[in-house]
C-alpha cells in the first residue's frame, strides 16, 4: 500500500488558512459585540459621548434668569401714560395702570381674558422704573420679548405680590374676517416699522394702525368695546394702514358689539363672526398695592 504523503507547504498553507479564518470571526464577533451595544445605547437613550468632566459640568450648568436689581414704584395722579416700556438696561413707564403692567407682563392684549384683577388695578397709576444689574446690561440686550417679560413678571410678583395662573378653555369668540367687498385699506411696504397709536378714550376715538398688523386689529378689539375675544382669520399676513372711528349707536351710552362691527364693516371692509374656540385666560389669584421702595 502506498503511505500518503503531504508537501511541507501544504501544511504552512492550512494553517495560514486556519489562523486567518479564526482572526476573521473574531473580528466579525468584535464588530457584532459593538454594533449591538451602540444600538442598545440608542434604544434607551443612553449617550455613546464618554463622560467626562467636562461633560458633567456642561450639563450641570444653566444661565439663570435676569432680574431687576433697582426698582422704583410711584404712586402718581397723571393720567398721561408715557415712558418707553423695555428699555436697552430695564423697564420705563409712567403713570400706567397696575392692568397695563400685568399686560405688559404677561402678553394678554385683550383684558377681558384678565380675571380677577382688584378695581384699583384700572383707577390707580404709578410710575414704573426698573433696571438691571451693569454687569447684566450686555445679556439684557440680547433677550427677547418674552425673556425680558419675565423680569417684569418677577417685578410684579415681589413688589404687588402678584399670583396669577393660566387656563385654557373652550369659549364664545369673534372671528375677524374680510368682508365680502374685500379690504378698504391698503398695504404698506415691507420694513415699514409700526407706529400704532389709539386716543386716550379709545371708545369714542380713532384706532390707527400705521404699518400694522390684522393680529394687532383683533388683540385691540376687545379693549374698545368688543365682548368677546377676537381671533385675526382674515389671511392678511402683511402690515397695513388703517383708520377706525368708533361711535356708539343713537341713544346707547355706550359702544356695543353691533356698532364696532358696523364700523369695521364700512370702515375697513372687515367683519366679525360668531364662532367657539380654545381661549387662554389669566386668573388673578391675588395682587396688592405695591410695597414702599
Amino acid at each position: 500500500m502506498r503511505s500518503s504523503h503531504v508537501p511541507m507547504w501544504m501544511h504552512i498553507k492550512i494553517m495560514i488558512d486556519f489562523i486567518v479564518g479564526w482572526k476573521l470571526i473574531r473580528g466579525l464577533a468584535i464588530l457584532v459585540t459593538v454594533f449591538m451595544t451602540f444600538t442598545l445605547q440608542i434604544a434607551f437613550g443612553q449617550e455613546s459621548t464618554p463622560v467626562t468632566v467636562s461633560n458633567r459640568q456642561q450639563a450641570n450648568s444653566y444661565t439663570k434668569p435676569i432680574t431687576f436689581d433697582v426698582i422704583s414704584i410711584k404712586k402718581t395722579k397723571s393720567e398721561l401714560t408715557g415712558g418707553s416700556g423695555f428699555t436697552a438696561d430695564g423697564f420705563d413707564v409712567r403713570a400706567a395702570m397696575p392692568a397695563f403692567l400685568i399686560v405688559a407682563a404677561y402678553d394678554f392684549k385683550d383684558m377681558s381674558r384678565i380675571r380677577g384683577m382688584a378695581s384699583w388695578c384700572v383707577t390707580e397709576r404709578y410710575d414704573v422704573q426698573a433696571k438691571v444689574a451693569t454687569s447684566d446690561i450686555v445679556e439684557w440686550q440680547k433677550l427677547d420679548a418674552s425673556s425680558r417679560r419675565l423680569a417684569l413678571q418677577s417685578l410684579l410678583q415681589e413688589r404687588f405680590k402678584l399670583r396669577v395662573h393660566r387656563e385654557t378653555k373652550q369659549s364664545k369668540i369673534y372671528e375677524l374676517v374680510v368682508d365680502k367687498k374685500g379690504p378698504k385699506f391698503r398695504e404698506v411696504k415691507p420694513g415699514a416699522a409700526s407706529t400704532s397709536a389709539s386716543a386716550k378714550e379709545p371708545k369714542r376715538s380713532p384706532l390707527i394702525g400705521q404699518g400694522d398688523t390684522m393680529d394687532f386689529l383683533a388683540s385691540e378689539l376687545p379693549s374698545l368695546g368688543v365682548s368677546r375675544p377676537v381671533l385675526n382669520k382674515t389671511g392678511l399676513e402683511g402690515r397695513y394702514n388703517f383708520k377706525l372711528k368708533l361711535i356708539p349707536e343713537e341713544n346707547a351710552p355706550s359702544l356695543s358689539d353691533s356698532s364696532i362691527r358696523s364700523a369695521l364693516k364700512e370702515q375697513l371692509g372687515l367683519d366679525l363672526k360668531s364662532a367657539k374656540g380654545q381661549v387662554e385666560t389669566l386668573l388673578v389669584y391675588s395682587i396688592e398695592r405695591p410695597s414702599a421702595n
